[in-house]
């Protein structure tokens, strides 16, 4: 999160990249870094000639690179994602297009894996000390605003999940991941 993306305005772009799997291996590379097709595979527990090949898709399209300077030798393979992340808006595509049924159906997707994701955290919040579980967070409400001033709140969002994304970390220290989430729409009360 810590660089802008650019918003995915061809459809065969969009859905060959945000394919469920694709999109898994490209978020463990920006999350955990570098790997190879080898690790990715025993983090989704998948093969791993089932993973090179969609890593091959991600990178035929500009997500992912091949980092051969991780290599220890000639057969190892790594790769890591190219900064920017995975965007695109629904308004790219007109109304009735293919390209708009390809978004809408990758959106509502994305949307049930990040409540699915929540959902898990609330079936196993047992299993984190009660320091976590008294720290996780969640709200909701409404706020009026002009089309502009919308647009100005969600930069101010966007910009502090990026801050706080981007700073540094001590991988000793008792951190872990959190999942943020947020959603931004217009709705008659």
């Amino acid at each position: 999160m810590d660089q802008k993306t650019t918003p995915i305005k061809d459809p065969t772009v969009l859905k060959a990249v945000t394919h469920p799997l694709r999109m898994r291996l490209y978020g463990l590379l920006n999350t955990y870094g570098p790997a190879t097709a080898s690790t990715l595979a025993e983090r989704v527990d998948l093969a791993v000639a089932k993973v090179s090949y969609h890593l091959h898709q991600l990178a035929r399209f500009g997500f992912v690179v091949e980092a051969p300077e991780l290599a220890r030798d000639g057969r190892e393979r790594w790769w890591r994602s190219v900064p920017g992340g995975i965007s695109w808006s629904e308004g790219d595509f007109p109304a009735g297009s293919e390209g708009r049924a390809i978004s809408e159906a990758v959106t509502a997707d994305t949307i049930r894996r990040r409540f699915q994701l929540l959902d898990d955290y609330l079936r196993n919040q047992d299993g984190w000390p009660e320091e976590w579980r008294n720290a996780a967070w969640s709200t909701n409400g409404a706020i009026r605003v002009d089309r502009a001033e919308l647009a100005e709140f969600t930069a101010e969002l966007a910009e502090l999940f990026r801050r706080w994304a981007a700073r540094p970390v001590d991988e000793t220290d008792e951190r872990q991941f959190v999942y943020l989430f947020a959603h931004a729409f217009p709705y008659v009360p």
